[in-house]
């Protein structure tokens, strides 16, 4: 399977946009939200 470029910058973009809303969650105050998103990203660091 061969990744193009723009699925990889794609990819990279999602990544970015998915970073800043922890960062946005985590900076408002909602920890209990962003906690449910970090176990839902890191599945196996939240055990």
């Amino acid at each position: 399977m061969v990744i193009s470029r723009l699925q990889l910058l794609l990819l990279l973009i999602l990544v970015l946009l998915l970073l800043r809303l922890l960062l946005l969650l985590l900076t408002t105050g909602s920890r209990p939200a962003a906690a449910a998103a970090l176990k839902l990203l890191l599945p196996a660091k939240a055990k």
